[in-house]
């Protein structure tokens, strides 16, 4: 018969190479220096301290603060060389090290991220505050939607996640108020 069936070709091993294996290099004392100034600066704005940094990603730059912040005034934390990354992140960012691919860094707690990051094992989320609650709630009454500017207000709180927070919790206000589900009928 012509058209029997023969499967794909392959199954993609040219893409089995990282797609921005090319762009990546080590981070340099003075990009590590202007993420800690940026961080002091502007607090988690990842997408503002990168633009300060040529051809490095807001992802990039905030797991690279993750790894940063281990370490006390300015010393990498273990498993990193100088300028270098160990290891593997969510967002595919590694740096080159010279003993064999030692294994990534534990995942760092921090705050959900706005990235949706994909593949990997997440880090542990933090949960809401109820003052973290009351600053959106407050918030939202005086500036409205203005997510940038609440964020600012929260460390740590991307304004994607305070966004999604303030859904929620309309939500919950909502289920509160609507009349309680009848009950399921007795069956004697």
């Amino acid at each position: 018969g012509v058209g029997g069936g023969g499967g794909g070709g392959g199954g993609g091993s040219e893409r089995s190479r990282p797609r921005n294996a090319l762009e990546r290099r080590e981070w340099t004392a003075e990009e590590d220096e202007i993420i800690k100034d940026g961080v002091r600066q502007y607090g988690y704005r990842w997408r503002r301290i990168a633009s300060q940094l040529q051809g490095r990603s807001d992802d990039a730059v905030r797991n690279r603060w993750s790894r940063l912040k281990g370490g006390e005034e300015g010393e990498p934390k273990a498993g990193l060389s100088k300028g270098g990354a160990s290891g593997r992140n969510a967002a595919g960012d590694t740096g080159v090290t010279g003993d064999g691919g030692s294994p990534a860094a534990p995942p760092v707690r921090r705050r959900a991220s706005a990235s949706g990051e994909e593949g990997g094992a997440k880090p542990e989320r933090i949960g809401w505050t109820q003052a973290e609650d009351a600053i959106i709630i407050s918030s939202v009454r005086e500036i409205g939607h203005k997510w940038y500017r609440i964020a600012q207000r929260i460390p740590g709180r991307t304004e994607h996640a305070i966004r999604n927070r303030w859904q929620r919790l309309l939500k919950m206000v909502e289920e509160q108020q609507a009349p309680p589900p009848p009950p399921p009928p007795l069956i004697a």
